[in-house]
């Protein structure tokens, strides 16, 4: 490597509100998650991508779904119920 060649880093921060969502927004979605775990200014600028919720007579995916419809920002973001009618584990 050349050392007269100067390397500049950029931080995402510095990047525009706009920018960094557009970028982020055409991620994949194990990539979209694993920018918004590894990084906070990520996690801060783009919101959780929720498509659907998963229904099923589970009580935690019950409690799930009802945190969803009671989040108003979430609440907006399903555009799916997915209905699992496999019946509960015995334990």
């Amino acid at each position: 490597m050349n050392s007269n060649l100067a390397v500049e880093r950029i931080s995402l921060r510095l990047l525009p509100l706009e920018f960094l969502q557009s970028i982020v927004e055409l991620l994949p979605n194990r990539d979209y998650k694993g920018a918004r775990l590894a990084c906070r200014s990520v996690c801060n600028a783009v919101s959780l991508r929720l498509d659907g919720v998963l229904m099923s007579t589970n009580q935690r995916n019950i409690e799930i779904a009802k945190a969803v419809a009671n989040d108003g920002t979430h609440r907006k973001r399903a555009v799916e119920i997915v209905w699992d009618n496999s019946l509960p584990a015995i334990t």
